[in-house]
C-alpha cells in the first residue's frame, strides 16, 4: 500500500515537473506535503524503523524541490 502510494506521488510529480502549465509548483508542492502528512499514520501502524527516515526524506526533498521550482521559460 505504501509503495503504490509513493509510485502514483512519484508520476503525478514527474508528470507536473514536465507538463507546462503555470500550476506545476503547486502539484509538486501538494504532493510533497501529502506525503508528510501521511509520515505520522504510517509510523503508527508500523512502528518507527530506519525504512521510515527514508520517507522522511523523500517527501521532504521533493517538498524542497517544489520550493525551488521555477518552471519551463523559453529562452
Amino acid at each position: 500500500m505504501i509503495g503504490l502510494t509513493w509510485i502514483v506521488v512519484a508520476v503525478v510529480t514527474l508528470i507536473a515537473t514536465f507538463a507546462i502549465a503555470q500550476i506545476s509548483k503547486l502539484i509538486i508542492l501538494f504532493c510533497g506535503f501529502a506525503l508528510l502528512l501521511q509520515i505520522p499514520i504510517w509510523v503508527s501502524l508500523m512502528g518507527w524503523f530506519v525504512g521510515n527516515e527514508m520517507f522522511v526524506l523523500g517527501a521532504a526533498l521533493i517538498v524542497c524541490g517544489g520550493l525551488l521550482f521555477r518552471g519551463w521559460h523559453s529562452v
